[in-house]
């Protein structure tokens, strides 16, 4: 059975697949709300318990293992629809970058450290701010503020180079073009050569 046919049949008595509210299975808070994905696993797992679905079918439906159905479908009988939804929602990231802090950065970028580049900047706050953040950071820092990095065009390395050897190609085609004056004594026939030996 297919997806596309399971999205088109709702089971009665068993909860909406687009908004899950609490009165259907025992759950934390008034109202969850669930991505396309955990939508999907609901309505599989709705028709699961109507008898629609075997456990092979459901698996292959969602992408799962039997085993990793098995347990989803354990949580969900335990917790409801809550069990559907991923464990990080809605938390902070415990890595994530104090908004004062990157703040402060880009106060510091714009006045005092103006027209540092991004290295030189990371160091200078070690040093003298006593803000330890690492290259990378700074730079995604000062991009999402629209800052960007001072930078003094060189020219690429090799253009001399390049130069002489594009000047000696058109040497070689300018004198490949140009018809010879006199034939040159390597190109007459040694007969008619003067320093030919007599024959």
């Amino acid at each position: 059975m297919s997806i596309e046919r399971l999205l088109g049949v709702l089971v009665p008595g068993f909860c909406h697949p687009l908004t899950v509210l609490g009165f259907c299975h025992p759950m934390k808070g008034d109202r969850i709300e669930l991505s396309r994905a955990e939508q999907r696993r609901l309505l599989v797992l709705n028709q699961m318990q109507a008898g629609g679905l075997v456990n092979a079918e459901a698996a292959s439906l969602l992408g799962l293992s039997v085993r990793q159905l098995q347990r989803l479908r354990g949580a969900y009988a335990e917790r409801g629809a809550a069990a559907l939804v991923h464990g990080n929602r809605g938390r902070h990231s415990a890595h994530a970058l104090d908004a004062t802090l990157a703040s402060r950065v880009v106060e510091l970028a714009k006045r005092k450290y103006v027209g540092f580049n991004q290295h030189h900047l990371t160091e200078m706050l070690a040093e003298v701010e006593g803000v330890h953040l690492s290259r990378p950071t700074i730079h995604r820092i000062l991009k999402a503020a629209g800052i960007a990095a001072p930078r003094r065009r060189r020219p690429p390395r090799g253009r001399s180079r390049l130069r002489r050897s594009r000047r000696r190609a058109d040497r070689r085609v300018l004198s490949s073009a140009r018809p010879p004056a006199s034939p040159s004594a390597a190109t007459r026939p040694l007969s008619a050569r003067r320093d030919a030996p007599p024959g």
